[in-house]
């Protein structure tokens, strides 16, 4: 027996050691964010996530619903990954033969990514998911998703941009993405739910992008994707005078705002000394949630900066199930008196004062996407497009532009003598020239 217990010893010792190294190799591989730069289209992406969302299952199988992170002492913010499947037979838009081939690719790709298989959520502590940005090398993405969302919808649209992005260049610097998720209740009803807690998550989302600028690789680019009630988290990083001076934001794009237009005009300048290159911001005429927004704010939206058209609904039915659908109805055929784009006007403020004309900001674009969006009511983030700024060209070929001007507010009419003292240019998206090169906005 004696003899027999030493010869079990070099067995177990091999055992032991083959264990380690599975368990040293698992670690690991859990430890980096993975893509392999030569897998020219991934059947499945890797999103990382930080939320301010409560994990309401267990810490190895996580469900983020509605609910707050309360946990103060540790900033209220969790870290984890997903994994995301690829859709099957999705079309390459940029190759549509026409206008209303490359919106039908649109609305059909977007069905198939929000339908899309999302799995294997992991949990990581903080040192796991910032040792992963730094080392990362290329492109961040951070989307902030908007209004009415879950975390797996947001989960899905932050794997859409970022795949859709990649694709764009070949496969040779794909990004990482990662989605900041604040706990909409993803209701139509919870507005004023989704506002209060995306107020509340400001502060989770100034700490989150200081101390991701401050671990990133050097050579690494900050771009932030923002839409809806995620804008005002974006220009919640104004209030942080450190951070705006380090301008760690390279690009960043505001969907369909829901931000007091008036309020982001007057800390425009302090925004643009947040970014260091490019702001673009969506804006549509048919958004009905962004008209809704502006009924209920008493002040129009960055997302639709002009004046509301006539309502027939009630107040009180905003907010009733439906709501959107009955508004995008209401105002498909949007036509204020006098008309809202290219005003007859124009002309005339144009020829007395021709300084009036100009860009929304030295860094700053207006994108019109009235004609390209019509899911959610208007509403929908227009990813294909997104995909197409956040390129190092900016260019929107097959997509093409062309100027319109809009009827500014009546308020600021009446205060100006009739003479608006800014009359911006929109780039809007249309059909018109469908596959010529434009211009970059």
């Amino acid at each position: 027996m004696h003899h027999g217990r030493y010869q079990l010893r070099p067995l177990a010792s091999a055992l032991i050691a083959a264990a380690l190294l599975i368990i040293g190799s698992a670690a690991d591989c859990k430890s980096k964010f993975r893509l392999d730069r030569h897998d020219k289209d991934p059947a499945t992406r890797t999103v990382l996530y930080a939320t301010t969302r409560w994990n309401e299952g267990r810490s190895t199988d996580p469900i983020f619903g509605p609910k707050r992170h309360l946990d103060v002492g540790a900033g209220s913010v969790m870290y984890g990954s997903a994994r995301v499947t690829r859709p099957a037979k999705l079309i390459a838009q940029e190759k549509a033969p026409d206008w209303f081939s490359y919106l039908n690719s649109f609305k059909e790709n977007d069905g198939k990514w929000k339908t899309t298989n999302l799995g294997d959520l992991r949990p990581m502590d903080d040192e796991e998911m910032f040792s992963q940005v730094k080392d990362w090398t290329g492109t961040i993405c951070v989307f902030i998703h908007g209004y009415d969302e879950s975390f797996e919808s947001s989960i899905r649209d932050t794997a859409a941009v970022s795949y859709e992005f990649d694709r764009r260049g070949a496969w040779e610097n794909p990004t990482m993405p990662i989605l900041f998720s604040w706990p909409s209740a993803n209701k139509l009803s919870a507005y004023a739910e989704d506002e209060a807690s995306a107020e509340w998550s400001a502060q989770c989302f100034i700490d989150f992008i200081n101390r991701l600028s401050r671990e990133k690789n050097e050579s690494a680019r900050i771009y932030v994707v923002a839409h809806s009630l995620g804008t005002r988290l974006a220009f919640a990083l104004l209030n942080d005078d450190a951070l705006v001076a380090n301008s760690p934001i390279d690009k960043l794009i505001l969907s369909a705002s829901d931000y007091d237009y008036f309020q982001a005009i007057q800390r425009l300048t302090r925004l643009e000394a947040l970014v260091k290159e490019k702001i673009f911001v969506f804006s549509s005429d048919r958004d009905g949630p962004l008209i809704t927004s502006h009924y209920l704010h008493g002040s129009p939206r960055l997302g639709r900066p002009f004046d509301a058209p006539r309502a027939a609904t009630k107040l009180e039915d905003y907010m009733a199930k439906g709501a959107w659908e009955q508004l995008f109805n209401q105002f498909a055929d949007i036509a204020l008196e006098g008309g809202l784009n290219n005003p007859p006007e124009a002309a005339s403020w144009i020829a007395k004062q021709p300084n009036i004309v100009g860009e929304l900001g030295k860094k700053s674009t207006w994108i019109d996407v009235s004609e390209l969006v019509s899911k959610d009511a208007g509403h929908r983030l227009a990813w294909p497009l997104v995909a197409n700024l956040l390129a190092d060209d900016a260019s929107l070929a097959p997509l093409s532009t062309t100027v319109v001007y809009k009827r500014p507010f009546q308020a600021v009419l009446q205060q100006n003598f009739g003479t608006p003292p800014v009359l911006y240019r929109f780039h809007r998206i249309t059909g018109g020239a469908f596959g010529t090169r434009p211009a970059t906005p």
